[in-house]
């Protein structure tokens, strides 16, 4: 690659920045959608930029032109994802972003982490008795196949299957609720010691930053939900570990 074109797709991936950047997701009734503006590295709207949109997972691919002011939009697309979102525009090179995500309604995803969790800790659950049973007996083998069946894919698998959501983005959904409850976790922690968790906090951050302010209020509403099913499940895996 030539520092001509290094030069030519860091201004076109500017541009793709600021296109993600202002265009959030929007959701239909069954679909989503993205939209944006695609500009130059003058800030000036490019037109006849060619917009694809790839959902990773089944290929399919969905496409977009930019108009004479550099908007694009695309709709009818799977929520979820991942998507590889590229724009390309002859004479400006080509970028591309990819762990793109396109939300149905995230409130709906608080929902789907606590269908998910249940499942989870009733898996996980089944397989610590079976633990306890391997041990009073004496029996290392099955011991070694409950332990296993605890850390393998197939927990997390169900978890994203009873929440109604693909694999990657029951994971996505997970990280985003876990990390927040993490953050309360070591609030409440340094509270208990200091009696204060505002320098805690201070360095951490707030723990709903980057929620949606509906997402966030309703998190907040089902906290000691979400930490209760977070806590057993990890009380499980905890347990088990320790023989």
């Amino acid at each position: 690659m030539t520092h001509r074109n290094r030069a030519r797709l860091s201004k076109l991936s500017l541009a793709l920045i600021a296109a993600l950047a202002a265009a959030p997701a929007f959701a239909q009734s069954t679909s989503a959608g993205v939209g944006g503006t695609v500009v130059a590295g003058d800030g000036q709207p490019v037109a006849g930029a060619e917009v694809t949109i790839t959902h990773v997972e089944s290929g399919t691919v969905s496409r977009a032109t930019t108009d004479a002011n550099g908007n694009y939009t695309a709709r009818g697309l799977r929520v979820g994802g991942p998507y590889t979102i590229t724009v390309n525009k002859a004479g400006a090179g080509t970028s591309t972003r990819s762990e793109v995500y396109l939300g149905l309604n995230q409130v709906a995803d608080i929902d789907a982490y606590v269908r998910g969790m249940h499942k989870e800790v009733e898996l996980l659950q089944a397989e610590y008795q079976k633990i306890e049973q391997a041990r009073a007996a004496d029996d290392s083998d099955a011991e070694t196949r409950a332990l296993f069946a605890m850390t393998a894919g197939a927990i997390d698998e169900a978890g994203a299957q009873a929440a109604g959501l693909s694999p990657e983005r029951y994971d996505h959904v997970k990280g985003k609720i876990d990390g927040a409850q993490s953050k309360l976790d070591m609030l409440e922690g340094f509270r208990r010691m200091e009696g204060n968790s505002s320098a805690l906090q201070s360095q951490i951050g707030d723990p709903y930053a980057g929620f949606a302010a509906d997402v966030a209020a309703a998190l907040k509403a089902r906290q000691a939900e979400t930490a209760a099913l977070r806590a057993q499940a990890t009380g499980f895996r905890v347990k088990a570990a320790g023989g």
